[in-house]
């Protein structure tokens, strides 16, 4: 017997006036583990009194995780962001501490604390990048920007944004040496790039950057606040530049949505 901690990733959100928590297997093994014994029954019953509506579970099988939808918490209009900070610690602490039992032949891939990258390990697919302050959304790359972020389980990471629709320059060939100058700056504008390692901790991860596109952050460690989200039967990775409980309106916070990428035909 041991404990979910040890098997899974568990993230709170919400979804309208309800809560929800996210159960994310660490291995694919673990799953299987998870259908079972992470029912909606039980997950209202560890929650108790946190729980004031109907429990309802939500199985996401391309990423090995189950979705919980908790009805009632946030009656009378409470924020996200006062879910995040009122709630959600407080259903996910419970949430990590349920026993669970594992079979002895899996016991070798039980997660210890510093385990956690399991969870981001893999190649990701932009869906939406937008920026907002001031009560307004900006597109930096336009509404339907392109781009990839990879993590490798050794520690490395690299990130890749653009615009959909780059022109290409006239001289094709060695055009990024000696190309008009409006064109070259018109080519960096409209792409980054970076690459460096990663460390993640329980709702954030660091790029350590080594090598950028904009040289100003080479060298520095950029913050990525994580949570996940569901849409069209997929969950997201949802990464911020500024933690969710902070709500400053003039604060300029840039939001990434990214789903895990998959080979054509379904396989990862």
């Amino acid at each position: 017997m041991t404990t979910l901690r040890r098997i899974a990733h568990v993230r709170s959100g919400d979804k309208g006036n309800a809560a929800s928590l996210s159960v994310i297997a660490y291995a694919p093994e673990f799953y299987p583990l998870l259908i079972e014994q992470v029912t909606a029954a039980r997950v209202a019953e560890r929650l108790g009194a946190a729980a004031t509506g109907p429990v309802t579970c939500y199985r996401v099988d391309a990423i090995e995780a189950l979705n919980f939808r908790i009805d009632g918490v946030l009656g009378g209009g409470v924020s996200r962001n006062r879910l995040l900070d009122v709630y959600g610690k407080s259903l996910c602490t419970a949430m990590l501490d349920l026993p669970v039992f594992v079979p002895t032949a899996l016991t070798p891939l039980l997660a210890g604390p510093g385990d956690a990258p399991a969870l981001l390990a893999g190649s990701w697919e932009l869906v939406a990048y937008r920026r907002r302050q001031h009560g307004e959304t900006l597109f930096p790359f336009g509404p339907d920007a392109r781009g990839w972020i990879s993590y490798t389980g050794e520690g490395r990471m690299s990130a890749t944004l653009c615009e959909r629709a780059r022109p290409p320059m006239r001289k094709p060939v060695d055009a990024r040496w000696n190309g008009d100058r409006d064109e070259l700056a018109a080519a960096a504008a409209s792409y980054l790039a970076y690459t460096g390692t990663y460390v993640v901790h329980e709702d954030r991860v660091e790029h350590l950057v080594e090598a950028c596109s904009y040289p100003n952050w080479i060298g520095t460690t950029l913050t990525r606040w994580f949570d996940w989200v569901e849409q069209d039967g997929d969950m997201l990775l949802r990464l911020v530049t500024a933690p969710p409980e902070r709500d400053d309106a003039r604060e300029l916070v840039s939001e990434l949505l990214w789903r895990r990428w998959q080979q054509p035909g379904g396989g990862a």
